[in-house]
């Protein structure tokens, strides 16, 4: 046990040590990646598909109905595409092949998933192999996509798309020098109230099939649809380390849906969250957290803070500005961290009514 223990650890200490230090951007492209979230890509979902017209023409007709049909049978699932590349994060997958290798072989995804996530103390343990149970559910269709993409020269396409991704990190790096992944991960750890530790969160894969979503990877590395605009990159950065907080905790979870039950605003927001943005109900706290160290830090200003909230996700995340207010408020005074801030004080001190009259205006 201790011998097998002791590999997945050196394994993440290889993943750890093999990337630049963490004062500098460690930016990679991923083939297994961009086959996952391609299926979301150019599937018939509207929410995913919109931003790849071109793709979508092109390959829903190379790779014919049954296909198409397919592809919307695994998205319809809701087991969408950033819930797929955490999960095969923990898997070393370098072609279609390796991806279709782990789907086929169960027990082996469930092992080397649950052995390398429990070796490093993962929190999303449990929902991650649920994830890894609902992927395996769709299996046999994922399986028969892949095969089709490789049929029909996906993976060669994908190379040319890669040589020009790495153009543009390489056009960037100068850019992105002047933010260090190690401040902003100081800043976000000081504020969540964790201790500082070593991890890989200098690492980001660009993926270029992901739009709309960024999203945090395992050993709090990052997968990111564009590095073009370098401040949106960073805020993308700094929203996706806050993730390490979740309002799921029991000691904040039953406080927040209180809040919800006692507003019908705020049911409806969250409704508009859960059901179209494909998001969870942690989406509230992050994003005003992400807005507050952003003005801190002077990637943003307060007014610019201020406008984002009222109009992101198409205005339907305005609680979220509510939250903004109470940490300019009352956080830096408090000495707390995030979490016994909003159990301490933002929870005790908003009302159902407040929330209500808030979102109504």
């Amino acid at each position: 046990m201790k011998v097998k223990l002791l590999s997945i650890l050196l394994l993440f200490g290889s993943i750890v040590k093999s990337q630049p230090d963490s004062t500098t951007w460690n930016i990679k492209t991923s083939l297994k990646y961009d086959a996952l979230c391609f299926i979301d890509a150019v599937s018939d979902n509207e929410w995913y598909n919109k931003f790849y017209p071109r793709e979508k023409l092109i390959w829903q007709n190379r790779l014919g109905k049954d296909v198409v049909d397919t592809m919307n049978a695994i998205v319809d699932s809701n087991v969408v595409n950033f819930k797929f590349c955490y999960v095969f994060t923990f898997v070393e997958a370098n072609s279609i092949d390796d991806i279709i290798t782990f789907l086929k072989n169960e027990d082996l995804l469930k092992k080397t998933v649950s052995e390398k996530s429990l070796a490093i103390n993962d929190m999303r343990h449990i929902a991650t192999m649920k994830d890894v149970d609902r992927i395996l559910l769709v299996k046999d269709k994922l399986i028969f996509v892949l095969n089709k993409m490789k049929e029909k020269g996906w993976e060669e396409d994908w190379k040319f798309l890669s040589f020009r991704m790495q153009k543009d990190i390489a056009l960037k790096q100068k850019e992105l020098k002047k933010y260090s992944p190690e401040i902003l991960k100081k800043e976000v750890d000081k504020f969540i109230g964790i201790p500082p530790k070593e991890d890989s969160s200098s690492t980001v894969y660009y993926i270029y099939y992901a739009y709309p979503n960024g999203f945090k990877l395992p050993y709090n590395m990052m997968g990111s649809w564009s590095i073009e605009e370098t401040d949106y990159f960073v805020l993308g950065h700094i929203h996706e380390l806050l993730h390490s907080f979740s309002i799921f905790k029991p000691d904040y979870i039953k406080l927040h849906d209180n809040l919800v039950n006692k507003s019908k605003k705020l049911f409806e927001q969250e409704d508009i969250l859960l059901h179209q943005m494909y998001s969870s109900k942690d989406e509230f706290y992050i994003v005003a957290a992400e807005c507050y160290i952003s003005v801190k830090l002077g990637l943003r200003t307060d007014q610019g803070a201020i406008e984002y909230l009222k109009s992101t996700n198409g205005g339907s995340m305005k609680y979220s500005l509510l939250l903004y207010n109470y940490l300019k408020k009352h956080f830096s005074e408090s000495k707390k961290s995030f979490g016994d801030f909003l159990k301490d004080i933002f929870f005790k001190k908003v009302t159902g009514k407040e929330v209500e009259d808030f979102l109504s205006n």
